[in-house]
């Protein structure tokens, strides 16, 4: 499941199961609305693979950390919820990993 909460608003944009595609959430309305939105909420399968790591989504399809820097954009997120397996892992050396990358894409915070 994946979900974008609008700050004043009773509006709640979810994709659940099949819907779930790396289209819609790197390209499709969702991404669009991901860029208002005052939460986003991750609930699906995580992997830590270095850079390779990331989100499963429907179909087991792999979206990576190098998909969501290139596509994801959350300008006005207050808050990113990850609850995903391995998702706040990071390499000895390296500081990209799936919550850095989504405060680079401008959420404030994650968890």
């Amino acid at each position: 499941m994946v979900e974008a909460y609008w700050r004043n608003q009773d509006a709640v944009t979810s994709l659940r199961g099949c819907q779930a595609t790396r289209h819609a959430v790197l390209e499709g309305p969702f991404a669009a609305r991901c860029a208002t939105a005052a939460v986003a909420y991750f609930a699906c399968h995580g992997f830590f693979k270095h850079a390779q790591s990331g989100l499963e989504l429907a179909g087991h399809v792999k979206v990576t950390v190098r998909d969501f820097l290139q596509h994801l954009h959350l300008p006005k997120c207050l808050l990113t919820v990850l609850c995903a397996c391995e998702t706040g892992q990071a390499g000895d050396a390296e500081y990209v990993g799936l919550p850095a990358v989504f405060l680079l894409a401008g959420s404030r915070c994650v968890l």
